[in-house]
């Protein structure tokens, strides 16, 4: 009898690119900073665009500081949850290019 032969595969499975989003408020004091908003995203010209976009500032001078992480690989289990804190305020600041809360329009979308 002859030996069985399997054919062997190498199989690559490619990973999505992942960025965790957070935005952490800077408070009235340093004891005061926290985060208040993460998200997680695959899309790259919204990670850019989070990234030239820096940080919020509100009229009571706080800010609210984004910052991008790559988290790509990292079992889920052990990424934080996401917190949709303030997505629609980025969204906004984003849609229109600024990055001071007293700019924006008040138009409601």
């Amino acid at each position: 009898m002859s030996p069985l032969m399997y054919e062997t595969e190498t199989v690559t499975i490619k990973r999505r690119k992942c960025w965790m989003i957070e935005g952490t408020w800077s408070g009235y004091r340093s004891n005061q900073q926290r985060v208040y908003h993460r998200e997680y995203t695959h899309d790259l010209n919204r990670v850019e665009a989070i990234r030239s976009l820096g940080s919020i500032g509100y009229t009571d001078n706080t800010w609210l500081y984004l910052s991008v992480s790559d988290v790509t690989g990292q079992h889920w289990r052990k990424r934080p949850p996401a917190i949709n804190g303030y997505r629609s305020l980025i969204d906004k600041c984003l849609q229109e290019k600024k990055h001071m809360v007293a700019d924006l329009s008040r138009k409601q979308p």
